[in-house]
């Protein structure tokens, strides 16, 4: 069983969808209980993420769909979903940022600031990702990290309006 098992994750990494879920469905067939063949089987079938080749990214379908719960607040459905996106597409820092973006929203400040660094590390001069680690830092009162985090991202991205907006509105708030 554990080689079927490990046949049935070799297919799901070369795209093979079919045959992978006809591999599950024979094991749960004969052994409906295992763990194993049921988280993979639900992994793959998943309408949320579809494995794709190294390099690639998410689809348009899938971005939107995150953006979507992230605007109506339900960042701790956007940080499941993220999970299994992050597992299939672990180079794309979009979804690093808005990981990170996810905890900051529940106060988990630690988190996200690794989910913030791994964006960076994936792509250093990624001026969103700095903006919104500056924003994080807003909540926490960490007045110089987020002046940090906003400079860098206004020399990242120079035209960057939201940007200069927070950096005037922080240096305002520290004369006063």
């Amino acid at each position: 069983m554990d080689e079927a098992l490990r046949r049935g994750a070799r297919l799901i990494e070369n795209v093979e969808l079919t045959a992978a879920e006809s591999i599950y469905k024979d094991i749960l067939t004969s052994f409906p209980k295992n763990s194993k063949a049921l988280r993979a089987y639900q992994r793959m079938k998943s309408t949320d993420v579809v494995t794709r080749p190294e390099g690639s990214a998410p689809s348009p379908q899938q971005v939107q769909a995150e953006k979507a719960l992230y605007n109506q607040g339900q960042f701790t459905e956007v940080l499941s979903k993220l999970d299994l996106l992050l597992e299939a597409f672990p180079q794309v820092p979009f979804l690093c940022n808005l990981q990170g973006s996810s905890r900051a929203a529940l106060c988990m400040y630690s988190t996200a600031i690794d989910s913030f660094k791994q964006g960076l590390k994936v792509k250093p001069n990624h001026a969103d990702i700095y903006f919104d680690m500056g924003n994080m830092h807003k909540k926490t009162g960490a007045w110089d990290t987020k002046i940090l985090n906003y400079e860098s991202g206004l020399k990242i991205k120079p035209d960057f309006a939201g940007v200069y907006i927070n950096l005037g509105s922080v240096q305002r708030k520290r004369v006063t």
